[in-house]
């Protein structure tokens, strides 16, 4: 069919599978299938074969590090293809190349070349959304003569239909009870399904502070022979001066050389730990000859990092902070950066939950939330904002009102908000998407 507008490229994939509107599955070989999407990009004429890669798997800040390694890797001089998953607002976001989102002549003329390989007979059925989307990444990432792919996994690792390129480098971050209904309850399991982009001889970096985890990651490591360097021996971090609601200057030490001085303008100290794993990338890609970058490219990059829904405050007076924390790690990561770089400031809640999700586990990383609103997420997967408000009720002390639309819950929310009072929009993307998009996208 021919692809003449973004409508065009919708309809034509409402056709296909698309987990991210589904709770109900196991990440097993009935539901996903790497012979499956092989299959795709052999008929495509294997174009993942084509491109220098990153891959980074991980349960939080997987996100981050990816863009900042491409921030890095761009401002080294580099053509860099960098792909994402969730998107916020347009699903453009999730195929960039330095530093945009493609535009949609390319996306649609991307499509109208793949879409033959798409259509044809496979045992395992017709790809699914995701892997639509990483074929089509894989594409224009080829007709761009990019000089390097950064590949962010969509879950787990294992099945991911990302997980059929050999990386020059490969990093874990940090791991945590996420997706378990999918990729088992403990974190030693969940770790096990991320450790499997660790591909022989491919140096890889792990930000991984859970000891069990930890122990999976490198356990996978010297199975298959992949040289692993560690966040805390091997990248060494030291923060030195939080500036208020901007970010944190900071020196990290790899396992190669030292870089003072540096700025981040994420506020809260765990973007710090993406930011060395994403310099860890590419001294791996240095090491190889592959970049080529010193402190006068990384500091630039650091300093101009932006990255959408990871504490955003997207507005000081009142003061609203937008973060996609969707499970008990990041929740905890979310109110120590609240506490180290929001001193003074009550948090007030803006919250939603996809079903699959432990809002129980979450919430109570917020002691000190003077009051939570619960609402329903913009999916088929979320939670109704009255089932998400009876939970904020048992587990936490606050007051919780509640209500299905998001955005008026916001704005009632915004109006109430004291002067030492933060608004904290959190628990899904899908809702940090929403209120980007409706009030701060204009």
């Amino acid at each position: 069919m021919p692809f003449r507008a973004m409508d065009d490229f919708w309809s034509y994939v409402a056709r296909f599978t698309n987990y991210e509107k589904k709770t109900d599955y196991a990440v097993d070989r009935r539901t996903f299938s790497l012979d499956r999407m092989s299959s795709l990009l052999e008929r495509m004429g294997r174009p993942h074969e084509r491109l220098v890669s990153l891959h980074v798997a991980g349960t939080n800040g997987k996100g981050t590090t990816s863009s900042l390694a491409a921030a890095i890797l761009g401002e080294a001089g580099k053509s860099v293809g960098l792909y994402l998953s969730p998107h916020l607002v347009d699903v453009r976001e999730r195929i960039q190349v330095n530093g945009r989102p493609v535009t949609e002549t390319e996306w649609l003329a991307g499509m109208e070349a793949i879409a033959p390989h798409l259509e044809a007979d496979h045992p395992d059925g017709r790809p699914t959304f995701f892997e639509t989307l990483t074929a089509l990444a894989f594409e224009i990432f080829v007709r761009r003569e990019v000089d390097l792919a950064v590949l962010e996994v969509g879950l787990g690792g294992r099945l991911d239909a990302t997980n059929v390129v050999l990386p020059a480098g490969a990093a874990v971050t940090e791991i945590s009870l996420d997706h378990v209904q999918q990729l088992g309850g403990t974190v030693e399991e969940i770790a096990g399904e991320k450790a499997a982009i660790l591909k022989p001889g491919v140096p890889a970096v792990s930000g991984v502070s859970d000891p069990a985890a930890a122990s999976v990651i490198a356990a996978r490591a010297r199975e298959v022979g992949a040289p692993l360097r560690s966040l805390g021996s091997d990248l060494v971090v030291e923060p030195f001066e939080i500036v208020p609601r901007e970010g944190t200057r900071f020196h990290v030490r790899s396992w190669i050389r030292g870089y003072s001085v540096l700025f981040l303008p994420m506020p809260g100290l765990h973007f710090l730990r993406d930011a060395a794993l994403a310099l860890g990338l590419c001294e791996i890609l240095k090491e190889k000859g592959l970049a080529d970058f010193s402190s006068a490219h990384l500091r630039p990059a650091l300093a101009l990092a932006r990255v959408p829904g990871r504490c955003q405050l997207a507005e000081s007076r009142p003061a609203v902070l937008l973060d996609g924390a969707h499970n008990p790690g990041a929740a905890k990561a979310l109110a120590a950066a609240l506490d180290s770089h929001f001193a003074g400031l009550a948090p007030v809640l803006l919250v939603a939950s996809l079903a699959d999700k432990d809002p129980a586990g979450f919430l109570p990383a917020f002691p000190g939330a003077r009051r939570i609103y619960a609402t329903r997420a913009a999916s088929p997967r979320s939670r109704s904002a009255g089932e998400l408000a009876g939970i904020a009720r048992s587990v936490s002390q606050a007051p919780v009102e509640w209500h299905d639309d998001a955005l008026a819950l916001f704005d009632r929310a915004r109006a109430a908000l004291a002067p030492d009072e933060i608004l904290v929009v959190t628990g899904s993307f899908y809702l940090v998407g929403e209120i980007l998009s409706a009030r701060y996208n204009s």
